[in-house]
């Protein structure tokens, strides 16, 4: 017959296991709250993370193992209950600027407020220091960005031109893949296949195949999109964790065709 875990620590530890477990449950309560805030704060707003939160109550403790530096710090190294929130670290990067206007503080201040979706305020402080450094190409790969997400490809395209024909290894591709983006913004569709097909083949990942295999698709070249995913999806064992989403969209796809 099985026995009742809880009816046996009961037995031997009498009138104790209730009140226990419900401390445990409280500091556990009590532990995820200060997870889901740090997050809200840490993040601006809500996050995929916290659809785990509620789902998932036990991925507050995987959230604290991957960011247990970044909970733990405050700024300075100093211990903080919560880190400082993207607006506060935005508002002591610009009291740091009035003390001493460097280009790497301003590049850190443009990089902060392009987390925090102020794509104007980031463009100004890149042009800055592109100004200062002409051939800076993440100052460039930045404004690209803000005038993609400003909903102005043709004021991007020759930033993101510049990045890709400076160094196309530049975020180990991602600022390629942004290029090819800004070409099909400008109805450049058969350049864009072209630099997918190039970039596909420099940086092999889910990514990046999947992103070509789509576009074939797209052109009407069902057979070159269907091996495209094929191989895609048959080497992908060792592919980055962030690039799961592609192999089910692969996978959508291939259904497909």
């Amino acid at each position: 017959m099985d026995s009742d875990p809880y009816q046996a620590l009961d037995s031997m530890f009498p009138g104790l296991v209730g009140p226990i477990l419900w401390i445990f449950s409280a500091l556990y309560f009590v532990f995820w709250m200060w997870i889901a805030v740090d997050c809200y704060r840490r993040r601006n707003g809500f996050d995929a993370w916290h659809l785990f939160f509620f789902l998932f109550p036990i991925s507050t403790l995987v959230y604290f193992v991957i960011h247990f530096r970044a909970v733990m710090e405050g700024t300075g190294g100093k211990r903080a209950v919560f880190g400082p929130s993207l607006k506060k670290q935005i508002e002591q990067m610009r009291a740091q600027l009035r003390i001493a206007d460097t280009l790497g503080a301003r590049f850190e201040l443009g990089e902060l407020l392009f987390k925090n979706k102020d794509f104007a305020g980031c463009e100004t402080e890149f042009r800055t220091v592109l100004a200062a450094e002409p051939n800076n190409l993440e100052a460039q790969y930045y404004i690209g960005l803000c005038r993609m997400n400003l909903n102005d490809p043709v004021g991007a395209l020759p930033f993101l031109r510049a990045v890709v024909t400076g160094d196309r290894k530049i975020r180990m591709g991602l600022a390629w893949l942004t290029y090819t983006d800004c070409l099909l913004a400008n109805d450049l569709k058969e350049d864009a296949l072209e630099e997918r097909r190039k970039l596909s083949r420099a940086f092999p990942r889910p990514l990046t195949e999947y992103a070509y295999a789509e576009l074939l698709h797209e052109s009407g070249q069902a057979e070159k999109s269907r091996a495209i995913l094929e191989d895609m999806l048959a080497t992908s064992q060792n592919a980055p964790r962030e690039d799961s989403p592609f192999l089910s969209k692969g996978r959508a796809l291939l259904r497909k065709l």
